[in-house]
């Protein structure tokens, strides 16, 4: 289900200094978010064993008639629990957008996501990565600067990347990949009051087990430099409808970066 370490640090000092710098440096660097959501009471308990942590992409400067190749590497969740930084890492992506792919479908394989879709997906929510951990290896009620970064390439010049993500609590789910049925753009069924829609990321096959959970903790994804700011976050969401993916963070754009192959070392094609 993923690595996951922990590491001995402080707080975070001079961050925008850090940011800064690594971006002078061309690195990832990641948003945060300095609020956290914590259940002081202690009178509401967790029903889920499982985090579903997911991300959804939209890519602009995609050819409308030339395929495009999206590598996902360098990704990590890190966050800070006391005087503690934890991190998460994340498998890596390939997302391909094709004239002549008819529909968007994901498979995991040697240790990474490879997605297709058609092309005029890239304007849309679209599946980017995902990962689940048991809830005592995710981020808890008191954690702080919860974050995800991410590098992307492509062999194509002038793209960028528009993404979000969230996480979501599960009674039940599988370590297989491959059987969660993940929707990898909307769903829609039905019209009118009957209309529903699976958001990218749902992984359809456990929408029984989502947890009756409260998991808006105003976590942020990251490439480049931005902080957000929940002044009015209550902790929680008072619909009542089932969360399947977790309230998204804010939108962070990226540029790609132009190359023929992918940080982790395979070719861009």
């Amino acid at each position: 289900m993923g690595a996951h370490t922990t590491n001995r640090a402080g707080l975070p000092v001079m961050a925008i200094a850090i940011l800064a710098m690594a971006l002078a440096a061309g690195l990832p660097a990641a948003a945060h978010h300095f609020g956290h959501h914590s259940d002081s009471k202690g009178e509401h308990v967790p029903e889920g064993k499982f985090v579903w942590f997911n991300a959804i992409l939209r890519v602009s400067g995609v050819p409308k008639d030339q395929p495009l190749t999206l590598c996902v590497t360098n990704q990590v969740i890190n966050w800070s629990e006391g005087t503690r930084l934890q991190t998460i890492h994340v498998s890596d992506a390939i997302v391909a957008f094709k004239p002549w792919e008819t529909y968007a479908h994901t498979f995991y394989g040697l240790g990474h996501w490879d997605t297709s879709a058609p092309n005029a997906q890239a304007a849309r929510d679209t599946f980017m990565s995902g990962m689940v951990v048991p809830r005592a290896s995710a981020p808890s009620g008191k954690a702080r600067n919860v974050t995800w970064a991410a590098r992307f390439s492509t062999s194509t010049p002038g793209v960028t990347v528009h993404w979000a993500w969230g996480k979501a609590s599960y009674k039940k789910f599988s370590d297989d990949n491959n059987a969660l049925g993940l929707a990898v753009a909307d769903i829609v069924t039905g019209t009118g009051r009957h209309r529903t829609v699976d958001e990218a990321g749902t992984p359809v096959a456990f929408k029984a087990d989502v947890a009756d959970d409260d998991d808006d903790d105003g976590y942020a994804s990251g490439y480049g430099y931005g902080y957000r700011h929940d002044d009015d976050d209550d902790c929680g969401d008072d619909d009542d409808d089932p969360d399947y993916v977790g309230d998204r963070s804010d939108t962070i754009v990226a540029p790609a970066d132009v190359t023929t192959t992918c940080a982790g070392g395979g070719g861009i094609s």
